[in-house]
């Protein structure tokens, strides 16, 4: 028993806690190009308490009926965003602390992983077209994070996954059909 005991307290003094990406936020949106095309843009912002996000392409979700239609004609529900390593580097790595003078003891930062910072990260879409009209509910587009909410968020549920969406509707010029 009592090398149970022994066995027990050393294997619980080696474990870690264990933290969630932390995903807080984000944005969702699009850019109209002079050619008719779209570039998609999303922005997700990290607690920087919580272990680091993987940098990769991530895929937005189109529902909607009908679907778009690509260049060729074919409907498709699925957009890649891709990250946009450019602005990030330019943006400090993504890390939204405020530079501070050291007046007051070290300024917070992402690295740190210090409480009350925050990383975004950036992407983008290549230009797509979005042939066809959605119907009068439109078409909504949708990212859900692979993890979790900071636990200190208190008006969310924290177990739960981030869902960011957008909706794009048709213009009043487009028939009344459905």
């Amino acid at each position: 028993m009592k090398k149970l005991l022994l066995l027990s307290i050393i294997l619980f003094s080696f474990t870690q806690t264990s933290q969630a990406a932390h995903v807080l936020g984000g944005e969702m949106g699009w850019t109209c190009l002079p050619t008719g095309k779209y570039i998609f843009y999303m922005i997700t912002y990290r607690d920087c308490t919580g272990i680091p996000l993987t940098y990769e392409d991530e895929e937005i979700t189109i529902v909607g009926s009908p679907s778009p239609n690509d260049a060729s004609g074919s409907p498709f529900d699925k957009i890649t965003v891709k990250p946009d390593s450019n602005r990030w580097i330019a943006e400090r790595n993504g890390d939204t602390s405020p530079t501070c003078t050291n007046q007051y003891g070290s300024p917070n930062t992402c690295d740190n992983g210090d409480n009350g910072s925050v990383q975004q990260f950036f992407y983008r879409s290549d230009p797509i077209t979005l042939a066809g009209n959605p119907n009068r509910a439109g078409w909504k587009f949708y990212w859900e994070s692979v993890c979790c909410r900071p636990g200190q968020v208190a008006n969310v549920n924290a177990n739960g996954t981030m869902l960011l969406r957008a909706e794009m509707y048709r213009t009043k010029n487009v028939d009344d059909k459905d």
